[in-house]
């Protein structure tokens, strides 16, 4: 609310067993890995064991989450992690969208908030998800906050370019 200036309305936490759980009600999410992911963390929560082949598949709840968390090798680390995980929200929109999946939308409903904190009731979500239907996957909009990795005595950060992010935050306002 406050970096973007937005009213922010409502809001979803999700836990990492909502994302396994959509993902395997849905039967999996086909992404196109673009490498040989692996990566181990034993002390990430929870801890990391990433072993991912490249190329055209099917992912499961467990896969999409390790696939979600990778970025040791994309060549800008968490911005190569931003934009797979932007793909990957694309094809899970555009799968549970799909005819055969958006009859199961209440029961999708009924998981998440098994495995979310909100401020809204179930009832809330249903009717933005009856909202939601209307709009074509391939309309959504995705934008990263601008800005630039840069390191600071050690230390990787992301400083946001503020005036583009303005610029950016009054295009998507606009409509």
């Amino acid at each position: 609310r406050d970096l973007l200036q937005i009213p922010i309305h409502h809001y979803i936490r999700v836990d990492y067993q909502a994302l396994f759980k959509t993902v395997d009600d849905i039967g999996g999410v086909e992404i196109d890995v673009p490498m040989d992911m692996r990566y181990k963390d034993p002390y990430a929560t929870p801890p990391l064991n990433i072993n991912i082949n490249k190329g055209l598949q099917v992912l499961d709840g467990q896969k999409s989450m390790e696939y979600l968390r990778f970025r040791k090798g994309y060549a800008n680390q968490d911005l190569g992690r931003i934009n797979a995980q932007q793909e990957f929200l694309q094809a899970l929109i555009e799968k549970v969208m799909s005819p055969a999946s958006v009859i199961r939308i209440p029961q999708y409903i009924d998981t998440l908030y098994t495995y979310v904190d909100t401020d809204m009731s179930k009832k809330d979500m249903l009717d933005i998800t009856r909202e939601a239907i209307r709009i074509k996957p391939s309309e959504i909009e995705k934008h990263t906050i601008p800005g630039k990795s840069t390191m600071i005595s050690g230390i990787s950060y992301y400083q946001i370019n503020e005036s583009e992010l303005a610029e950016m935050v009054g295009y998507l306002m606009s409509g």
